[in-house]
Protein backbone atom coordinates (compact mmCIF):
# COMPACT_ATOMS: atom_id res chain seq x y z
CA UNK A 1 0.00 0.00 0.00
CA UNK A 2 0.97 3.33 -1.01
CA UNK A 3 -0.44 6.92 0.11
CA UNK A 4 -2.92 8.21 -2.53
CA UNK A 5 -2.01 11.39 -4.15
CA UNK A 6 -4.13 13.41 -6.39
CA UNK A 7 -2.02 12.18 -9.14
CA UNK A 8 -3.81 9.10 -8.69
CA UNK A 9 -7.37 10.29 -9.12
CA UNK A 10 -7.94 9.99 -12.86
CA UNK A 11 -7.57 6.39 -12.75
CA UNK A 12 -9.49 5.97 -9.94
CA UNK A 13 -12.26 8.16 -11.97
CA UNK A 14 -12.15 5.55 -14.24
CA UNK A 15 -12.96 2.78 -12.12
CA UNK A 16 -16.06 4.48 -11.41
CA UNK A 17 -18.24 3.90 -14.58
CA UNK A 18 -21.73 5.02 -13.36
CA UNK A 19 -23.71 7.04 -10.87
CA UNK A 20 -25.03 3.72 -9.84
CA UNK A 21 -21.32 2.09 -9.43
CA UNK A 22 -20.42 4.84 -7.66
CA UNK A 23 -23.39 4.57 -4.81
CA UNK A 24 -22.28 1.18 -4.52
CA UNK A 25 -18.45 2.11 -3.74
CA UNK A 26 -18.52 5.69 -1.92
CA UNK A 27 -21.99 6.02 -0.38
CA UNK A 28 -24.29 9.12 -0.62
CA UNK A 29 -20.91 11.70 0.37
CA UNK A 30 -19.99 12.45 -3.28
CA UNK A 31 -21.17 13.33 -6.91
CA UNK A 32 -21.61 11.97 -9.67
CA UNK A 33 -19.12 12.24 -12.01
CA UNK A 34 -16.49 12.41 -9.55
CA UNK A 35 -14.12 15.74 -9.35
CA UNK A 36 -10.97 16.51 -7.60
CA UNK A 37 -12.37 19.30 -6.23
CA UNK A 38 -14.47 16.33 -4.31
CA UNK A 39 -11.59 14.77 -3.06
CA UNK A 40 -8.87 17.79 -2.18
CA UNK A 41 -10.79 18.07 1.52
CA UNK A 42 -9.86 14.43 1.63
CA UNK A 43 -6.07 14.71 0.33
CA UNK A 44 -5.58 18.06 2.58
CA UNK A 45 -6.80 16.32 5.66
CA UNK A 46 -4.45 13.64 5.32
CA UNK A 47 -1.27 15.64 5.67
CA UNK A 48 -2.35 16.91 9.19
CA UNK A 49 -0.42 15.91 12.53
CA UNK A 50 -3.50 13.61 13.36
CA UNK A 51 -5.16 13.39 9.96
CA UNK A 52 -9.30 12.92 10.10
CA UNK A 53 -8.58 10.86 6.57
CA UNK A 54 -6.30 8.48 4.98
CA UNK A 55 -6.13 7.48 1.39
CA UNK A 56 -4.37 4.18 -0.02
CA UNK A 57 -3.91 2.77 -3.29
CA UNK A 58 -3.42 -0.91 -3.36
CA UNK A 59 -0.30 -2.77 -5.62
CA UNK A 60 -1.18 -5.98 -7.24
CA UNK A 61 2.52 -8.28 -6.24
CA UNK A 62 2.74 -9.57 -9.49
CA UNK A 63 2.15 -6.88 -12.37
CA UNK A 64 3.52 -4.28 -9.38
CA UNK A 65 0.32 -1.95 -10.89
CA UNK A 66 -2.60 -0.08 -8.86
CA UNK A 67 -5.11 -2.84 -8.13
CA UNK A 68 -7.46 -0.51 -5.68
CA UNK A 69 -7.90 2.02 -3.58
CA UNK A 70 -9.40 2.03 0.60
CA UNK A 71 -9.71 5.33 3.14
CA UNK A 72 -9.61 5.32 6.26
CA UNK A 73 -12.04 8.11 7.30
CA UNK A 74 -13.31 9.71 10.62
CA UNK A 75 -10.23 8.86 12.01
CA UNK A 76 -10.84 9.37 16.14
CA UNK A 77 -6.88 9.15 17.63
CA UNK A 78 -8.22 9.80 21.07
CA UNK A 79 -10.15 6.48 21.40
CA UNK A 80 -8.38 4.91 18.32
CA UNK A 81 -11.05 3.79 16.24
CA UNK A 82 -11.56 4.69 12.85
CA UNK A 83 -14.38 3.31 9.82
CA UNK A 84 -13.07 2.14 5.94
CA UNK A 85 -14.82 3.33 3.56
CA UNK A 86 -14.56 3.51 -0.45
CA UNK A 87 -13.00 0.18 -0.73
CA UNK A 88 -12.50 -1.07 -4.36
CA UNK A 89 -10.58 -3.60 -6.37
CA UNK A 90 -9.97 -2.67 -9.93
CA UNK A 91 -11.92 -4.38 -12.56
CA UNK A 92 -9.00 -5.96 -14.23
CA UNK A 93 -7.93 -7.18 -10.84
CA UNK A 94 -11.82 -8.57 -9.34
CA UNK A 95 -12.34 -12.13 -8.51
CA UNK A 96 -9.11 -13.00 -7.81
CA UNK A 97 -9.04 -12.49 -3.98
CA UNK A 98 -7.30 -9.05 -4.01
CA UNK A 99 -9.88 -7.75 -2.12
CA UNK A 100 -9.11 -9.93 0.95
CA UNK A 101 -5.63 -9.21 0.54
CA UNK A 102 -6.45 -5.28 0.65
CA UNK A 103 -8.79 -6.04 3.77
CA UNK A 104 -5.97 -7.59 5.76
CA UNK A 105 -3.25 -5.40 4.87
CA UNK A 106 -5.18 -2.54 5.90
CA UNK A 107 -6.07 -4.34 9.02
CA UNK A 108 -2.64 -5.08 9.91
CA UNK A 109 -1.43 -1.33 9.27
CA UNK A 110 -4.36 0.07 11.53
CA UNK A 111 -4.02 -2.52 14.53
CA UNK A 112 -0.09 -3.48 14.64
CA UNK A 113 1.22 -0.48 13.15
CA UNK A 114 -1.06 2.25 14.12
CA UNK A 115 -2.24 0.95 17.14
CA UNK A 116 -5.82 1.37 16.95
CA UNK A 117 -8.66 -0.55 18.80
CA UNK A 118 -11.44 -0.80 16.68
CA UNK A 119 -12.53 -0.72 12.98
CA UNK A 120 -16.05 -0.31 11.29
CA UNK A 121 -17.50 -0.09 7.98
CA UNK A 122 -20.88 0.16 6.16
CA UNK A 123 -21.46 -1.81 3.08
CA UNK A 124 -24.70 -2.16 1.52
CA UNK A 125 -27.14 -5.34 1.84
CA UNK A 126 -27.31 -6.29 -2.09
CA UNK A 127 -22.91 -5.74 -2.13
CA UNK A 128 -22.87 -9.56 -1.52
CA UNK A 129 -19.20 -10.03 -2.67
CA UNK A 130 -17.74 -6.98 -0.28
CA UNK A 131 -19.75 -8.42 2.71
CA UNK A 132 -18.43 -12.13 2.17
CA UNK A 133 -14.48 -10.50 1.52
CA UNK A 134 -14.89 -8.69 5.48
CA UNK A 135 -16.37 -11.38 6.51
CA UNK A 136 -13.60 -13.48 5.29
CA UNK A 137 -11.14 -11.04 7.01
CA UNK A 138 -12.80 -11.42 10.65
CA UNK A 139 -15.47 -8.22 10.12
CA UNK A 140 -18.89 -9.33 11.89
CA UNK A 141 -22.30 -7.67 11.53
CA UNK A 142 -23.49 -5.42 14.44
CA UNK A 143 -26.48 -3.59 13.04
CA UNK A 144 -28.74 -3.81 9.85
CA UNK A 145 -30.11 -0.61 8.72
CA UNK A 146 -33.00 -1.36 6.27
CA UNK A 147 -34.11 1.16 3.70
CA UNK A 148 -31.73 3.87 6.04
CA UNK A 149 -31.70 6.01 2.73
CA UNK A 150 -33.71 6.81 -0.76
CA UNK A 151 -32.37 7.81 -3.90
CA UNK A 152 -34.71 8.42 -7.17
CA UNK A 153 -37.32 6.39 -5.56
CA UNK A 154 -34.90 3.65 -4.67
CA UNK A 155 -34.64 1.70 -1.04
CA UNK A 156 -31.18 1.62 0.34
CA UNK A 157 -30.48 -0.70 3.50
CA UNK A 158 -26.54 -1.52 4.64
CA UNK A 159 -24.92 -3.41 7.24
CA UNK A 160 -22.79 -2.03 10.00
CA UNK A 161 -19.95 -3.89 10.32
CA UNK A 162 -16.51 -3.70 12.62
CA UNK A 163 -13.74 -5.99 14.49
CA UNK A 164 -12.00 -4.49 17.46
CA UNK A 165 -8.09 -5.07 17.95
CA UNK A 166 -8.81 -8.34 20.06
CA UNK A 167 -11.07 -10.10 17.34
CA UNK A 168 -8.04 -9.06 14.93
CA UNK A 169 -5.36 -10.33 16.94
CA UNK A 170 -7.61 -13.75 17.66
CA UNK A 171 -8.59 -13.98 13.99
CA UNK A 172 -5.15 -13.02 12.17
Amino acid sequence: MKKFTKNDLPELFFEIPSPEFQITWGGFGLDYPLTPEQFQPLLDSADLPEPRNLLFKFFDSESRRTAGHIELLRIDHLIKTLWLGRVLIFSHYRGKGLGTSLINETLKLVFREMKFEKVSLNVFDYNTPAIKCYEASGFRKEEYHKDSRTVNGINFSHYCMSITKEEYLEFS
